[in-house]
Order: structure tokens, then sequence, then C-alpha cells
């Protein structure tokens, strides 16, 4: 079993939208697939319409029950919750907070809930920023996703947030050898590429030049999870994805992302 975490340190930048993407694309090739998310904004859960508030993420932080979802073929959810903040604030300075999702894993991998004989992959959404449930998403990581778009200061962004990213695999550490357990590989993928603007053509050369470039996805390849959340008519999720079900399970970009 594989997990990936996607994590960006700016917002908007469609990072749940290429989870839901990626988790449908896996679907479609009949990987078993768990989404845990960790998105303050429960993005993904208000699309897979689970907003009931009860038995969420927030659990596998405070010790209550915690209830995983079929949402669709081959997807299972763990609901977010739009307590989690708050619930980050609570565990400010307190030992072992950043292995905490860990250990809920661990219990459930292959006891309790026996996640290791359900699922292939889990794709975990996680939060804007470095903060702790987004340390936690990093400790059970085998990979992890910086989700970049191409802005004029995305250099700096990608740089932060390399530089966060090696701060939290050290500081994530055994409290008795002081030496870190957390070896993820670290990928950086371009999404909302346009190729038609000049802006967009040099983002993507200079992307590929990064010793991290995976792959980027294209503007028009690209679910938009706002769009989606605003259109009121949409019964149900499969209808609105119709357009999109040729372009992406046919995407190269989830084929590298898959392959890595």
């Amino acid at each position: 079993m594989r997990t990936y975490s996607f994590i960006s340190i700016q917002g908007n930048v469609g990072k749940s939208s290429i989870v839901y993407n990626f988790s449908r694309y896996l679907a479609s090739k009949d990987y078993k697939v768990l989404i845990i998310d960790m998105d303050h904004q429960c993005s993904i859960s208000r699309v897979f319409k689970c907003d009931e508030k009860i038995n969420t993420v927030k659990g596998i932080f405070t010790n209550e029950k915690v209830k995983i979802k079929n949402v669709s073929e081959n997807i299972d959810l763990i609901e977010g919750s739009y307590d989690l903040d708050s619930v980050e604030y609570q565990m400010i300075n307190q030992p072992n907070s950043d292995t905490l999702l860990l250990r809920w894993l661990s219990t459930n991998m292959n006891k309790n809930l026996k996640l290791s004989s359900k699922y292939d992959v889990i794709l975990i959404d996680t939060n804007t920023g470095f903060e702790s449930s987004t340390r936690n998403s990093i400790a059970v990581s085998d990979i992890v996703i910086n989700v970049d778009v191409p802005i004029s200061d995305s250099k700096r962004f990608k740089d932060i947030t390399l530089k966060q990213f090696k701060e939290c695999v050290v500081e994530i550490s055994d409290s008795i050898s002081t030496k870190s357990y957390v070896k993820p590989k670290y990928y950086v993928v371009g999404n909302v590429v346009n190729l038609v603007f000049e802006d967009s053509r040099l983002y993507i050369e200079e992307l590929k030049e990064s010793d991290d470039y995976l792959t980027y996805f294209i503007e028009k390849n690209s679910f938009s999870i706002e769009k989606y959340q605003n259109n009121s008519n949409t019964k149900e999720d499969s209808d609105l994805f119709k357009p999109y079900s040729c372009l992406l399970y046919t995407s190269d970009a989830a084929d590298d992302l898959l392959c890595v």
C-alpha cells in the first residue's frame, strides 16, 4: 500500500481537485482508494456529499470514533472536520502531536479496521501550510506532492515549501534516538497550466529544471471543486464529471503520479 500527501503553502492551487481527480483515475483502474480529508475547508467531503460532521477525521487526534464511508466504487473517505483548526491549536507543544495519525494508522493497518487488506492507495488532502495535521500527514507518507501553480512568486513559494518540508522531516523524530523516521519522496506538480500563455510555458521550462519536478496538469484537464460547489443544480457528482472522464482517465500526468 502506498500513501500520498498533497501539500501547498498557497491557497487556491487546485490541490483538492487533483486529489479528487487522482482518486477517480485510480478507481477506474480498479485500485482501492482511501481518501483522508485533512483540509479545514472539507472540499472533497463536500463534493462527495459527506457533511454529517460526526465521526470525522478529528477523531484521529481526539481518540473519538472515526467512520470510513464508501463514497463511490473503489473509493472510501474519512470525512473532514471544520473543527480541525481548533484541535490543532490545542495540540501545540503537546508531545508526539505530529505522530497521532501514524499511531492511528499503525493500530488499524492489520488489526481493527484492517486497512492494509482493504486499500491499495491512501490519498491525504492536507490543509494549506505546515500545521500539525499536515505534519501528521507527512509522517505517514511514502510520497509528498507539492502542488504549484504558474504565478510570479512561484519559485519563492517552491523554495519555502521545500525548506519547510525538510525541517518537518528532521523534526519528526524518534524521542529516544532523536533520528527521523520520516523519509517520504518529495515532488513538485504544476497545476492549472495554460500552454497558450508564454508565462505558463516559461513556468514549465523552469519547473522541469528542478530535481523535484514530476509532472503538470494543463488547465483544460483540471476539474474545479469550487465550480462544483457553486453548482446548486447538480444532484450527483458523477453527472458533473462525465465531460471530464475521457480526459481524466487518459491523463499522462495522472500516470506520472501513479508510476512515481
